[in-house]
């Protein structure tokens, strides 16, 4: 079996030395095909659909900087308006939405994050609650929801304190 191998070893190298320029060549074309394959699906997409809060809010306007700057790069960001935070994350969650990112308030998510990915914090967001003491306003000694507040909840955290500052 050993002079087989060695008649077939030696009319490969005859073949590679006689047409090396050939082989050259259709190597180059299968690797630039395999570039040309596989290299489109790594690269980051041109459209972006990010979820954003209502407009004219905060969150809307956010939305509209990251537009103008991704604009420059040639990427195109549409934005959602949303009723806020609850309604970003329903949208992430859901695969039919179209939406790929949203802003969304700290402490929205909660421990069940799943298959979301937080890409960081842009700013801190601290919420201040004063008030007067007296009749209407009560203490209920529970602390406050780690959920995040979005327009739904300043409505009603102006509703409940109503009637503090009426019977003031």
């Amino acid at each position: 079996m050993g002079p087989h191998l060695t008649r077939r070893s030696m009319a490969v190298r005859e073949f590679l030395r006689a047409n090396w320029h050939v082989v050259t060549i259709a190597v180059t074309a299968g690797a630039i095909v395999c570039a040309a394959v596989f290299l489109p699906s790594t690269m980051p997409p041109r459209s972006i659909v990010m979820a954003t809060g209502p407009e004219g809010g905060g969150y809307y306007e956010i939305g509209r900087q990251y537009q103008e700057l991704l604009a420059r790069t040639g990427v195109e960001l549409r934005l959602v308006a949303t009723a806020g935070s609850v309604e970003n994350l329903a949208l992430l969650r859901d695969p039919h939405s179209g939406v790929n990112i949203a802003l969304v308030q700290g402490g929205s998510v909660g421990k069940a994050t799943g298959e979301l990915d937080s890409l960081g914090t842009l700013f801190y967001e601290p919420l201040w609650v004063f008030h007067r003491g007296g009749p209407g306003w009560r203490d209920t000694g529970r602390p406050a929801r780690p959920e995040g507040l979005g327009r739904t909840g300043r409505q009603r955290l102006a509703c409940a304190s109503a009637p503090a500052a009426q019977a003031q």
